[in-house]
């Protein structure tokens, strides 16, 4: 009976081990899914901030070509500096892939900025067929490349959290 009572110890010392065991595993588990929805989500910010920053740049350039006026100037300089800083925080709170997606839109926004400036430069001359000429070739064709990864990368922390919480349950 003494050999009964210590095994039935014993198993119960197991499954409370067990028990102990898969809820600190558990616990763990849903703490790191918290950490990476919270940082998934400051970089869902960054990137979101990043959108709305090239929209506000194809805003006003459009308000410079029919209103042009320092003020709508000063608001597209603001949106550029601002698509720079949230680039400047994807960058600082990616991962490698981010950094990658910073620098293809970084490479391709400087001669989108220098095609914008020459486009200008023709509005305050009224130059209209150069106007449309470096909008058409020029700034049209550059902005979509920055738009169409600007939008995709804004979706990466979203489905890589997906795929987080998709392995945590496997």
């Amino acid at each position: 009976e003494a050999t009964r009572a210590q095994l039935a110890v014993y198993g119960l010392a197991g499954v409370l081990l067990l028990l102990s065991s898969f809820a600190i595993w558990s616990s763990l588990s849903t703490s790191r899914l918290g950490v990476q929805a919270i940082a998934s989500s400051i970089l869902s910010d960054h990137y979101a901030s990043a959108a709305v920053a090239v929209a506000a740049e194809e805003s006003l350039e459009r308000k410079y070509r029919l209103e042009p006026s320092s003020g709508v100037r000063l608001r597209y300089e603001a949106a550029v500096e601002e698509l720079n800083r949230a680039l400047v925080l994807v960058s600082r709170d990616g991962m490698a892939e981010d950094r990658a997606i910073v620098e293809r839109v970084l490479t391709a926004h400087r001669p989108y900025l220098e095609s914008i400036n020459r486009m200008f430069e023709a509005v305050n001359r009224a130059d209209t067929a150069a106007v449309l000429r470096i909008d058409t070739e020029e700034v049209d064709p550059k902005f979509e490349i920055n738009e169409k990864v600007v939008d995709y990368a804004s979706e990466r922390p979203r489905r890589e959290l997906i795929r987080a919480r998709q392995r945590g349950r496997g």
